[in-house]
């Protein structure tokens, strides 16, 4: 207790506060708790409306930087993503899974959402999503940007050639 103002910044407010103490205030570690709480009580946590926890499930959407991204821990982005949208449902008691079909429909990308075809509850999806491997998450987004390479050779109009046309005379 004798070191405890040592380790306060000079003139901090923490320093003042305890120039300020009554001796008995300081005098037993009990004495400094209940004095520090009053100075500084612990902020309490305010619950989040059901509507605000619902908008954040809809709004999150897993992009392809995100699912292919690693966390510092390891993770994969999916996989993180996955939990995070699990976390999410069951804070919104979404027990009959009324939002699981947007979440899949249209929060995952074209890609992904075949991978979760067979899903049909929360832990089917976050079963699924968290045992993927990276390479098959990789291999879906390059068979999309295929698709979509394809789709839009396919609306460019017949390129001519010389003399020639690659399409109909």
């Amino acid at each position: 207790l004798h070191y405890f103002p040592l380790r306060l910044e000079v003139n901090s407010r923490a320093d003042e506060w305890w120039a300020n103490l009554e001796p008995q205030e300081k005098d037993t570690w009990d004495h400094l708790k209940t004095a520090f709480t009053i100075e500084w009580p612990v902020p309490r946590m305010t619950a989040i409306p059901v509507q605000v926890k619902r908008d954040r499930l809809r709004n999150d959407h897993l992009t392809e930087d995100l699912a292919l991204s690693v966390a510092e821990s390891g993770e994969y982005g999916f996989v993180t993503w996955g939990k995070r949208v699990r976390r999410l449902a069951r804070d919104v008691s979404d027990t009959t899974n009324l939002l699981l079909p947007d979440v899949i429909q249209q929060q995952i990308p074209p890609a992904f959402s075949d991978l979760l075809a067979t899903v049909n509850n929360w832990d089917d999806f976050e079963t699924t999503i968290t045992s993927l491997a990276y390479s098959t998450i990789a291999n879906a987004f390059e068979r999309e940007h295929e698709r979509t390479l394809t789709r839009q050779l396919l609306q460019l109009p017949p390129r001519q050639y010389g003399m020639y046309s690659a399409g109909p005379p």
